[in-house]
């Protein structure tokens, strides 16, 4: 995960943009510096996208949303925008390797407004889009699980 990625969120955290009754205590608690530097920690932390494939197929459903979209819908191919196997950009966070408790509350406050969208990001559309099990089993995927359980 990108470091300006993770600081942002951090800030959002701290001035009440993006809530979380957890982060907000502890981003409000911390300056700019000291989120910088934690933003700076986490992500230099090796992540285990590179292995997100190996030994493993995704229902053939849930491969065709990551890879390719589904655009009768409006949804496009979560790797089109997150990267090849989920691993970000400088300005597009990481999908591989969250939990999946985290992705789901994440997709679901999209769906419902609670997370705030910046221009020309899609994500609440996207979300919208997407039924409660396809995006379970995306969450089961990304974070490296069976998607049948």
């Amino acid at each position: 995960m990108n470091a300006g990625y993770l600081l942002n969120q951090l800030d959002h955290y701290a001035d009440g943009s993006r809530s979380s009754q957890v982060m907000q205590v502890y981003s409000r608690a911390l300056t700019r510096i000291q989120r910088r530097a934690i933003a700076e920690y986490y992500a230099a932390k090796p992540g285990l996208g590179s292995q997100l494939h190996t030994g493993r197929q995704a229902n053939n459903a849930i491969a065709a949303l990551l890879n390719k979209g589904d655009w009768s819908r409006n949804i496009p191919a979560c790797f089109s925008c997150h990267g090849k196997m989920g691993t970000g950009s400088k300005l597009i966070p990481a999908i591989a390797d969250q939990p999946v408790h985290y992705f789901i509350v994440q997709m679901n406050h999209w769906r419902t407004g609670t997370r705030p969208v910046g221009e020309g990001d899609p994500m609440a559309t996207i979300a919208k889009n997407l039924t409660p099990t396809e995006i379970a089993g995306i969450a089961r995927y990304l974070a490296n699980e069976s998607p049948r359980k």
